[in-house]
Formats: C-alpha cells, structure tokens, sequence
C-alpha cells in the first residue's frame, strides 16, 4: 500500500511538471516583441508590391512578382487579353493585359505594358507550410478607398485543403481576390481566392500552384491545367448544358479568333467538324484531333437565338516558346515555425485585458420596444461615460452588482456618432482625459486590444491609418418600396417590408406627407430627407389613408444589408460609416460591443470602437475626436 501511494505521489509530480512545462511553453511559444517586430518589417518591405487593378467590369488585387512587370492575381478576376489598370501603392498607374488564367484553379498572370521600377515580392514555397504560421495579407478590399493596401493579420489554419487551398484566418471580402498573403520573412505564400461566411474561414491559392502553371500563364488563353494548355484554341470559355446538347458560350477572349470570326457570349456551339459536342470534354477531344489531322481551321455549328449558324474559325497552334521564371533572391530563410499561442490570442492576453476591463462597462437601453445593448467607455474621475449614440436609446442604465444604475443623456454627437452619458456616481477608474489628447498616429499591424467588461477580449491589429469616413450606407431606415408611379403631394408606399414602417403599422398605398417639419412632396423628397438620419433615430411621420391623416412617431431601422455573397453574411454596424476621422482594424467585432475603449498592448488609449464596417473593417473613433465633447462637459462640471 505504501509503495502504491508513492507510485501516485510520483505519477502526480510527473503530472505537475508536464502542466508545468505545458504552460511555460505555451507562454514562451509568442514573443509579442518579436512578433510585432517581424510584422512590420513585412509591411515595410512587402505593401510596395500589392495592386489594385481595375478594368473588365470589376476590381481586384494583385502582387508584382517581376521587373519586367508580371503580377499574379485570381483566375476569376482576370480575363485573358482584356486590358486593365495597375495602381501601384505609390499612386502611379501603369496598363496591362491580362495573360493566362484558369478559373478552375483561380489563377492567373497579368502583363504590365510599360513597367519601370516596380517593387517586387519574392516567392516562397507553400508546400513548406504548418497550421498556426502566422501571415500577413496586402490587398485592397473594395469600399476601403485607401491609397495604400490594407493590413490584415492571421494565423494558417490549413495548409491544404480538399480543393488544394490554404486556409487562414486574414480575412478577406470583395476586393481582395489575387492579393497576396505573405509569411513573415516577406515571400508571397498564397494568392487570395474565395471566403466562406465564417470570418475565420478565408482560402488562398498556394504559391506553388502558380509555379507548377508557369508555361500557360505566360499565354493569354483560358486553360483548366498545364496539359490542357497544349490543347489548340479558338479563344473561348463555355459551360456544359444539363440537356449535354451543346457548350454555352459564357465569355470571349479579346483578339481572340473566336470572337474575330463571329462567336458570340450565349451561343452554343453544338458541333465541331460535323461532330456532336455533348461537353468541353468533347470540345478538347475535337480540337486536338483537328491539330492532329494537320488542320489549321474549323467548322463550328453554333445555335444563336434558335437558329443554326455555321462559323470557320481558324486554332489557335499552342505557343513552343518556354517562358523562365523570374528571377528569385538567393536568401535562404528558416523553415516556418507554428506559434501555438495564436491560435487562442485573448486568453493569451487575459491578464492584460483583465486591467483595461475596468475602463468599460455595458450599456443598456431602449428604442421604443426594442431593447439595446452596448458598450460605453469610461472617464476616471469624474461622472461622465462615451458610447455610440446610434445604439443608446431612452433611459440608459448599466447593472453594477445586481444593481440597476441610470444614466443621465448629456449630449449627442451625431456627427461623429458619439453619446455623453452622466453617472450619479463619480468613476474612480477609467481613461484619462490627457489619454484623449494623446497623439493616435497608429502604426499598420501594431496589434491593438479591445476589453471586454465580462469576458474575453478581442485582439486585431491597425489594418488602415487614420482617414475620414464618407457617408455612403449608413442611414435610417423607413422599410419600405415606394410607387413607380409619381403621386403629387407626397410619396405613396407601395410595398412594406420587415422594419420600421412594418412595426409602426403602416400599409401599402399609404400616402407620406411629412417627416417632422418637412413637406414631402414626391419620392425623391422622402428619400433624400431620410438619408440625414441615423438608424434608430425617432422621426414624426404624417400620412394620409383614406382621406385619413394619421400621426406617429416612428424610430428608424437600420438599412437592408444584400446577402447574396459571404461577405454581407454578417451582422454590421446600421451607423458604420460618415466619421470625422476613423482607424481601420481587423476585428471579429460585434456591432452591439462598439463604444467600448481600444487599447494597444502597451496599455495606451488609442480610442473607441465605433463601428463594424465590413467583414475586414471594424472602425474606431480617435481619442483625438472624442476629447472637445467629454472636456466641454469636465469644465462645465468644474
């Protein structure tokens, strides 16, 4: 018995050791100096060679890989021959012509015409990959109208995955497709694909697919991989036809023999050299027999609008030339390592966020029937708190130990969407007020801190320096379709939908006359009117209904967010744009916990979280703009 006591006793202290050693490697797995460090040096050396390229219809990112000017993006966003516009992040603007791309492995390579001192970013190897390497992303998501390309910060989480993508948490949206993702040594590891609707889940193709593809990027030509592009061509993509009578002619290649020769978008080409074409497996077959056959033209049977037409349209011989790749630096860097603390970086910084915690707390309140949460951010020694002023209705309160404690409304900034609370208490912890007079100037990829007063706290870091909001998407909203037909004397209601209008009882064929003061004398007055408000404001609303005029007071919704892409799949702030001035960062950021202080990891106050944008962009408030409302107040009190 006493043996076995021992057996335990020892078993236990081996245990100990284990849990021990578990924690302080754990702990000494992320030296946040170090990792700071290394995330600017790759900002530093690597967002030179992100651009933005436009033109085809859409926007898009990419990454200068050459001196002769080769940038590699995404097969979806760039098409073969189509000529685009490459914005360097120094301003200038260069054209191109889009080379080879494969939208079945979304890659492709675009040509700059005249290229003349372009920064280049050097190639890594993505089979060399491991899950928590950290990576940094350069692209220029649509809607940011930044100069420079923005930041976004995240660890790999797969680095493969069934469709051969790399998976990361750098999140993503429109815009961003070809952008590169960068390791920390400053070498491109992936190219930016797609995105699911979970923030976390954002797919990159893998550096290496770009090499392994090299030879028919160098073309421009559609192709699906390095086989198929030896493959004659007509210059064409198509889609296969569930009735498998034919290929849908989805898109033609500029300069391209099918287009010079009469092919058309939405035709369907139903034979080629008198045989049937069931697929674009059957077109390959046919094309390459016609090479084969020693034939330098084809027979094309097309169907347009219902009737047969007949096209000769000469192939396209596949190019012999054997392109080199571009140069690469002889630096040869350390194997990547996996940072394990990334994984969970809040309960990394828990004791740090369990201080700044002490500088927030919840606010609560109510629109009309509906209730409301969010934060508000505290000023030490005095009886004064700041939230977001969209989402603090009437009679504020917070519950301190189970008690309720209600705020005094002192001012609304609706400018900048800031609300002055007052406490019967004096605070004898939170921001200071020389903290508000700091200077903001927020370095890319510092990482900031975002407390939270009753749990876990988020960790981003600064995606875009400090630059005003325009007012775009945000504005009240009523929920309503209005007539096509013009009505005098006011705008009549055609449709109501879920929102505002819904919960106040209104109905089709209502006539609105006047919102507060204003006489509404057609559409186009109600909707310029409305634009001014901000989601959640009251507005008194006058409409007719059989001869009827009724009188409500109606609180305003927040504009229909479209979900017809993952990126609109997410809940944003109803205010979240038309700020003085605001940093961008790249918080998971609940819209409800904006009003809440933004700390950097050195305890510093850097401002207020003030509005979730997009999936890439939450927003904060500079102390800078928050400082002349809370000091007015402070002197007023003195």
């Amino acid at each position: 018995m006493k043996q076995a006591v021992q057996i335990i006793r020892f078993y236990s202290v081996v245990l100990s050791i284990v849990f021990v050693l578990s924690g302080f490697s754990y702990a000494e797995d992320l030296d946040v100096d170090v990792l700071q460090e290394k995330i600017f040096s790759t900002i530093a050396k690597s967002s030179e060679s992100a651009v933005w390229i436009t033109g085809g219809g859409a926007g898009c990112s990419g990454v200068i890989i050459s001196e002769d000017g080769l940038v590699l993006s995404a097969g979806h966003a760039i098409r073969p021959g189509v000529r685009y516009r490459v914005r360097t992040a120094d301003g200038r603007l260069f054209s191109g012509r889009g080379m080879g791309s494969s939208m079945q492995l979304d890659i492709a390579l675009l040509k700059i015409n005249e290229p003349n001192d372009l920064a280049i970013a050097p190639l890594g190897d993505s089979d060399k990959l491991v899950v928590n390497q950290p990576c940094v992303s350069l692209a220029y998501p649509a809607g940011q109208g930044s100069q420079k390309p923005v930041v976004r910060f995240g660890r790999i989480t797969r680095v493969r995955t069934r469709q051969g993508m790399v998976q990361t948490t750098a999140v993503m949206e429109p815009g961003d497709s070809g952008g590169p993702l960068f390791d920390l040594n400053g070498q491109v590891i992936g190219i930016h694909s797609r995105i699911a609707q979970d923030a976390s889940r954002n797919f990159d193709i893998p550096i290496n697919v770009f090499k392994e593809n090299w030879q028919p990027l160098n073309r421009a030509q559609w192709f699906t991989t390095a086989e198929d592009a030896r493959i004659p061509k007509i210059g064409f993509v198509g889609e296969n036809r569930e009735q498998r009578d034919g290929v849908t002619v989805i898109s033609l290649v500029e300069d391209g023999a099918a287009k010079d020769h009469g092919l058309e978008v939405d035709d369907v080409i139903s034979s080629i050299n008198g045989r049937r074409i069931s697929s674009l497996l059957t077109v390959r077959r046919q094309m390459r027999s016609a090479l084969e056959d020693g034939q330098d033209v084809i027979s094309v049977i097309v169907k347009r609008e219902g009737e047969a037409q007949e096209l000769t349209i000469p192939l396209v011989i596949p190019d012999e030339t054997n392109f080199p790749f571009p140069a690469q630096p002889s630096v040869e860097y350390p194997n990547p390592r996996s940072v394990e603390a990334l994984a969970d970086l809040p309960e990394y910084f828990s004791e740090l966020e369990s201080k700044l915690d002490d500088n927030c707390l919840n606010v609560r309140s109510k629109f009309g029937s509906n209730a409301s949460a969010v934060r508000g951010t505290i000023i030490r020694n005095s009886d004064l708190l700041v939230s977001k002023n969209s989402l603090v209705g009437d009679d504020p309160y917070t519950i301190v130990k189970g008690e309720k404690v209600n705020f005094e409304v002192i001012e609304r900034d609706t400018r900048n969407d800031l609300v002055l609370l007052k406490s019967p208490r004096v605070f004898r912890k939170g921001i200071q007020l020389e903290d508000l007079t700091a200077t903001n100037n927020v370095e890319l990829g510092r990482f900031l801190l975002a407390p939270n007063p009753t749990g876990d706290g988020i960790i981003s870091v600064c995606s875009a320096g400090e630059f005003e909001s325009r007012r775009s998407e945000s504005r009240g909203f009523l929920g309503v379709v209005l007539s096509r037909q013009p009505v005098a004397g006011g705008a009549m209601i055609d449709q109501v939908n879920e929102g505002a209008a819904d919960r106040a009882g209104l109905q089709a064929g209502d006539l609105v006359k006047q919102v507060n003061d204003r006489t509404i004398q057609s559409n186009n007055d109600l909707v310029t009117y409305l634009r001014q408000f901000d989601p959640n404001d009251r507005v008194k609303l006058v409409y007719e209904r059989d001869d009827v005029k009724t009188e409500k007071w109606i609180t305003l919704g927040d504009p229909e967010t479209p979900a017809n892409h993952a990126a609109d799949m997410m809940d944003k702030s109803g205010r979240r744009d038309g700020f003085t001035a605001v940093i961008s960062h790249d918080a998971d950021l609940d819209p409800n916990h904006c009003g809440g202080p933004v700390f950097d990891l050195q305890g510093n106050f850097i401002g207020i979280n003030i509005a979730r944008n997009s999936r890439v962009r939450s927003y904060t408030l500079p102390g800078s703009l928050i400082q002349p409302l809370v000091e007015k107040h402070l002197d007023s009190n003195n």
